[in-house]
């Protein structure tokens, strides 16, 4: 795989990937919610995992491969979305991604930390931090098929120019050769 097509496609189809599991993680949550014995750490548990995930195609990558850097999926999908569902993906990814599930980011959790006695204190923080809920589940369900539908199109448009059916990459890494054999390498 190495022409800006098939790049292209298999970033797509990674970032599909992405998606299905978002939209595994909201059916977790719809089954499990009333049986967790902690609906608190259950409910961050399931969101932060939702908001990595769903911010990961949406990421610049510096990795390049062929010369082509992978970087983000377009934007053009979100231009349909109400202001509603715009808000909430930027939201998502910048404050959700950005301020707690990737880096912990102080200057915008702003935490009021209330020190007990003992090995764990209490705390809030002055942002609201985004969580799956009966309140956004149908929300964040039509982010995801909405950017879901875009990806397949994409590829769509993609497939005639790929070099073939079966799509392997070439990427270049220094132990590569010892835990994966590429069919396009030589015995």
């Amino acid at each position: 795989m190495n022409n800006r097509y098939d790049i292209e496609f298999a970033k797509y189809e990674l970032a599909k990937y992405s998606f299905i599991e978002c939209l595994n993680f909201m059916r977790l949550y719809e089954q499990l919610n009333e049986l967790a014995e902690s609906k608190l750490s259950f409910g961050t548990m399931i969101s932060t995992a939702f908001v990595v995930t769903y911010a990961r195609p949406f990421s610049s990558s510096n990795k390049e491969y062929h010369g082509l850097k992978m970087g983000a999926i377009s934007k053009k999908w979100l231009k349909p979305l109400s202001a509603k569902q715009k808000e909430a993906h930027e939201y998502l990814v910048g404050t959700g991604r950005n301020a707690l599930a990737a880096h912990i980011d102080l200057g915008k959790l702003m935490p009021n930390i209330f020190v007990k006695d003992g090995l764990s204190n209490d705390y809030m923080f002055d942002i609201h931090l985004p969580v799956i809920n009966s309140n956004t589940l149908e929300l964040y369900e039509e982010l995801v098929t909405a950017v879901f539908s875009f990806c397949q199109d994409h590829q769509q448009s993609l497939k005639p120019y790929l070099s073939g059916d079966h799509l392997v990459p070439e990427v270049f890494h220094p132990d590569a050769s010892t835990f994966i054999k590429r069919s396009s390498q030589k015995q």
